[in-house]
């Protein structure tokens, strides 16, 4: 009966495997769907993380978005060969069901040498239907493995944040006395063990063949860490299966390939455009879609000071400034007595929130609450020199705002346009003091180009 039944699991098997073409198809259709918008779902999920959090646990989910788009991008180029590749094999499969015998040497009346030439270099439609099926199946397979890979990468990264990140749970007066050297420490000890894994990764297992106890030992509890922080344990089949049966110079040959092209994407550009700046160059004399509401990403969190339009027709234009994380300790070194509105923590509908102090934000009366609010709008508006050419603003009032484009809290004003000619002006927004540095010219100062049309 336990033959039997084995007998039946086999031949399931097997004709699964052989039909393994059309699961491939349909999750590759699948697949190509759902990636065309992963990339923009993933940036609308971490703008705002990258824009409103400081907290190095939350922040750690960035490079995990960044290299999920990058997995993204990889996956869609290999599916869309796959499916040429399966389109090509299709049709081989068709075209030989149609004529069996293959080509037709007596038929062509070919010169011998050009027939022996054919004899020699053309397969049959049956040996080339099953070559082009293995490159199809080990292709897609490949596919998830270098997004496993890139998986991988964030998970370690991650991994690394997670263990230095708690130095920031310590009292002051401890965290203060250790934060650097436990922090080198653990960040120098995890790159090494980290490329140690990188190498025996990429050499397909070089240093597993060490014979030597005293590297084989401690090197064995070493990778059983990050096989499992990592999770290479959860695909280690797909990449020891490849490397012990595909030549191991094409697999390294593929993979070094492939971190050259993602690397080139990202880095490298070509550009004869030679009379026009770099995009960090001149600032004052460019017009940049984010400053912009009306030519602003619609997908994307604003980061910048944007004005209503380039084109200003009224005798008005709102200015808009996010509240970046930065603006905390600005505001709370460059106005002293300022007290938080909110605590810093995970909250539920405002009312329960977790790792963090809220008694300021609780004992706080309500004509205190006015008091401070007007406190830390007059701290704003003095925090912020804005000019329009030349002559510096007087007395700008700015007030709450959460912006209705993605809901960004800032600072709302009103600017006055009535008195300009017409004609290109320049609004310059230059923040007076910043947490991190005292000099008078940042080279984060907003210059936004307008145009007054009357």
């Amino acid at each position: 009966m336990s033959s039997l039944k084995e007998r039946y699991e086999m031949n399931w098997v097997k004709q699964l495997h052989n039909r393994s073409w059309e699961m491939e198809l349909l999750i590759v259709g699948f697949a190509l769907l759902v990636l065309l918008r992963v990339p923009n779902s993933l940036i609308q999920f971490f703008s705002p993380i990258e824009a409103t959090v400081s907290n190095p646990f939350v922040r750690a989910l960035i490079p995990l978005g960044f290299t999920l788009i990058i997995a993204t991008y990889i996956m869609s180029f290999n599916l869309g060969i796959h499916i040429v590749l399966r389109g090509y094999w299709i049709g081989i499969v068709g075209l030989n069901s149609v004529f069996p015998d293959g080509v037709n040497f007596e038929k062509l009346n070919f010169h011998p040498r050009f027939e022996m030439y054919l004899n020699r270099k053309l397969r049959n439609l049956e040996t080339t239907a099953i070559r082009v099926d293995r490159i199809c199946s080990a292709i897609f397979a490949f596919t998830f493995l270098l997004i496993f890979i890139f998986i991988s990468i964030t998970l370690y990264f991650l991994s690394m944040a997670l263990i230095i990140s708690p130095i920031v749970l310590l009292p002051e007066s401890l965290r203060s006395a250790i934060e650097l050297q436990y922090s080198l420490f653990c960040f120098f000890s995890y790159l090494f063990f980290g490329g140690l894994l990188a190498i025996d990764f990429l050499s397909l297992g070089m240093l597993k063949k060490i014979k030597w106890n005293w590297f084989a030992r401690p090197y064995y509890y070493i990778s059983t860490y990050f096989r499992y922080v990592t999770g290479f344990a959860f695909y280690q089949s797909i990449y020891y299966t490849l490397i012990s049966n595909v030549p191991r110079k094409l697999i390294a040959s593929i993979l070094t390939l492939y971190v050259f092209i993602t690397l080139g994407y990202f880095i490298t550009r070509y550009d004869e455009t030679v009379y026009f700046p770099l995009g960090t160059q001149a600032a004052e004399f460019k017009v940049s879609q984010k400053h912009y509401m009306d030519t602003v990403d619609p997908e994307r969190y604003i980061k910048s000071p944007v004005i209503s339009t380039k084109i200003v027709t009224n005798d008005y234009f709102e200015l808009f400034i996010p509240y970046s994380i930065a603006e905390n300790d600005s505001l709370k070194k460059y106005c002293g007595g300022l007290i938080p509105l909110k605590s810093i923590g995970f909250s539920f509908k405002g009312r329960i929130v977790l790792n963090a102090d809220s008694s300021a934000v609780n004992n706080i009366k309500k004509a205190e609450l006015a008091e401070n609010l007007n406190a830390i709008l007059a701290c704003v508006s003095d925090l912020y020199e804005l000019r329009i050419n030349d002559n510096v603003l007087l007395d700008v009032a700015f007030l709450f705002y959460n912006h209705p484009h993605r809901d960004e809290p800032g600072f709302l004003t009103v600017i006055q346009t009535n008195t300009l000619e017409t004609g290109l002006h320049r609004l310059v927004i230059r923040k007076k003091y910043d947490y991190d540095s005292e000099k008078d010219e940042r080279d984060d100062t907003v210059h936004i180009p307008f145009w007054i049309i009357k």
